[in-house]
């Protein structure tokens, strides 16, 4: 199975705690075995000290249609993750599981959003 991600790397809060106001987009690419029965999908939002601040679990099953032999099936998922709290600045990981067995990491961290000064002369 494969989780394709990418995306932000950077939130900008200057307010704590705060919402991470984002969503979160994933593909799970499943080959003609794994498409077979049902499948337990989780998103969890950690800390930087490992402290749990949401999770999602959920379940889903591929239909193989008319997929050909080899032939892989993309599902697409999307999670909204705008109200989970962050507490702090800091680095915070959405970890993705399928089936309990981690499948990839996302870190983004949240910084101050700089602050820019005019001189008045």
């Amino acid at each position: 199975m494969i989780v394709a991600s990418g995306g932000i790397t950077r939130l900008w809060r200057n307010e704590f705690p705060a919402a991470m106001d984002v969503h979160l987009a994933l593909v799970l690419e499943l080959d003609q075995v794994e498409m077979e029965g049902l499948h337990e999908l989780q998103v969890v939002v950690m800390n930087q000290d490992g402290e749990k601040l949401a999770e999602i679990r959920g379940a889903f099953q591929a239909a193989s249609g008319d997929a050909e032999v080899g032939e892989k099936v993309q599902i697409p998922f999307t999670f909204d993750l705008k109200p989970v709290g962050l507490p702090a600045l800091g680095a915070y990981d959405v970890k993705v599981y399928v089936d309990g067995h981690h499948q990839q990491d996302l870190t983004v961290w949240c910084k101050r959003l700089p602050t820019t000064t005019t001189e008045i002369s």
